[in-house]
């Protein structure tokens, strides 16, 4: 079978910190980092790809520039949203999701293990070239998982970061993986 690309993009900065509201936009920092990815992806290397999204706005508004040059749909799949959370009340999410990094996968609550799951059953289970614009803790859990980690945290994805993968046979590899823009999620 022959092996599928795969640019995973965390979307650009949010109007407001994790936490502070379930499904914010993009910051103007973040639509200007949106705009810049047309001229990352300009040599037409998208134009048989398909265009994934997580149905989160801010994911959604990173993907709309490249969608609209290359004359895509946008495909919204809910396995690539942001990491589960809830019973966790907005005061208190902060904290869990800095408490949920660091822990050990199988201390994880049920629903961020099926979570992670549904992410790793998606990606290997695509059977064509794609573009997918997610979240930092979704880009995570596939390098710990193809790295063999039994954590959930495994690396810090700048916005608009990309990370490209292989996939053949159901098998994944990290080709290329770009980390550590000083955006670390602010806890």
């Amino acid at each position: 079978m022959k092996p599928f690309t795969v640019f995973l993009v965390r979307h650009g900065e949010a109007e407001t910190q994790w936490g502070n509201d379930d499904d914010p936009g993009l910051s103007q920092n973040g639509i200007d980092q949106a705009q810049n990815l047309i001229k990352r992806f300009e040599n037409d290397l998208l134009r048989k790809f398909t265009f994934i999204s997580s149905p989160k706005k801010r994911a959604i508004m990173t993907a709309t520039p490249l969608a609209k040059k290359y004359d895509k749909d946008l495909l919204i799949n809910k396995n690539f949203v942001e990491i589960p959370s809830p019973n966790v009340s907005i005061d208190e999410k902060r904290a869990w999701l800095k408490n949920t990094m660091h822990l050990n996968i199988k201390s994880l609550d049920e629903n961020v293990r099926d979570w992670r799951l549904n992410i790793i059953d998606a990606i290997t289970n695509l059977n064509s070239d794609a573009i997918i614009f997610s979240h930092y803790m979704v880009m995570n859990v596939l390098k710990g998982f193809i790295d063999n980690s039994d954590k959930i945290l495994n690396f810090h994805p700048g916005y608009t970061s990309v990370m490209i993968l292989k996939i053949q046979n159901k098998r994944i590899s990290i080709t290329n993986i770009e980390e550590n823009k000083n955006t670390i999620i602010t806890l």
